[in-house]
C-alpha cells in the first residue's frame, strides 16, 4: 500500500446488500435461462450482478457518476426494462428489444427538459417570497 493513502473497510450490512442483491441478479440469470436462452441469461445476471452488487459496494461512486451524465444515467432503463419483459412476458425477443428501445428513447428527451422545468418552478417560487406578504 502506498504511504498517505487510506484503506477504508465497507460496511458490514453494505457487504450483505451486494450480496443479496448478487443472489437476485443470479437467480433472474437463472430464470431467464430456463424461459429463453442460456446467452441471455448470463448477460441477464452479469447486468444485475454488476448493477445490484457493484452498485451497493461502490455506491458514492455510482451516484457521483449519475450526476456527471445526466442523460446516460436513466438510460440503464433500456437494458432493464428488456431484461424485466423477457422475464415476465411471453414477448418475442425482438418486440422486447424494440419496446425498451422506444422507451429509452424518450428519456433523454424527458430529461434534457427537466432543468427547465425545475428553474420555471424555481423562478415562481422567488417571486412570491419577493411579495413578502405576512
Amino acid at each position: 500500500m502506498p504511504s498517505g493513502s487510506v484503506r477504508r473497510s465497507i460496511p458490514y450490512w453494505r457487504c450483505l446488500f451486494a450480496f443479496m442483491g448478487l443472489v437476485v441478479a443470479a437467480n433472474a440469470g437463472r430464470l431467464l435461462a430456463d424461459r429463453r436462452d442460456v446467452a441471455v441469461g448470463i448477460i441477464a445476471a452479469v447486468f444485475y450482478g454488476i448493477l445490484l452488487g457493484g452498485g451497493q459496494i461502490r455506491s458514492k461512486q455510482l451516484r457521483q457518476w449519475s450526476q456527471r451524465h445526466v442523460v446516460a444515467g436513466p438510460l440503464i432503463l433500456v437494458p432493464s426494462l428488456f431484461f424485466a419483459l423477457l422475464l415476465i412476458s411471453s414477448l418475442a425477443l425482438w418486440v422486447a428489444a424494440v419496446t425498451s428501445i422506444v422507451v429509452g428513447a424518450a428519456i433523454p428527451w424527458a430529461v434534457r427538459r427537466r432543468p427547465a422545468a425545475t428553474t420555471r418552478q424555481r423562478d415562481a417560487t422567488s417571486a412570491f417570497e419577493d411579495l413578502d406578504i405576512r
